[in-house]
């Protein structure tokens, strides 16, 4: 299901998040259980992170692959699917976005129909439901 929802860590100057489009909820298999169990270190954080935008989170980074050709092998490997390293041809690079607080950071998930929001700090993950569309 399409739930939208933004993954986000805590930094020394605010908060650096991403984009996630498939199953934003918190429950198994939702991107808050999946972040819980799977990304629970800064490390994990800081390398899903780097990805960018993601179209789905699974249980590891994974490696690259072509959406169209290869999704199902990914989803059975447990791979995440990152909209420019999977889907090149239709999506330019996305670096995270950098807010300054975390109103910022909500104003802005909001803004873009997020239903839920994770932040990773003091090695915990945080969930804050945000009003969606």
């Amino acid at each position: 299901m399409g739930t939208r929802s933004f993954i986000a860590k805590k930094t020394p100057s605010g908060y650096k998040a991403i984009y996630c489009h498939w199953d934003g909820y918190e429950e198994k298999p939702g991107v808050g259980w999946t972040l819980r169990k799977y990304y629970n270190t800064t490390a994990k954080v800081n390398s899903l992170l780097k990805l960018g935008n993601l179209s789905s989170l699974n249980k590891s980074i994974g490696k690259k692959h072509d959406f169209d050709k290869d999704w199902k092998k990914a989803n059975n490997y447990g791979w995440t699917t990152a909209y420019h390293r999977d889907f090149q041809y239709l999506w330019k690079r996305e670096k995270p976005k950098m807010f300054k607080s975390l109103a910022e950071l909500k104003d802005y998930a909001n803004s873009s129909w997020g239903e839920y929001l994770y932040v990773f700090e003091n090695g915990n993950w945080r969930t804050i439901r945000l009003r969606g569309y």
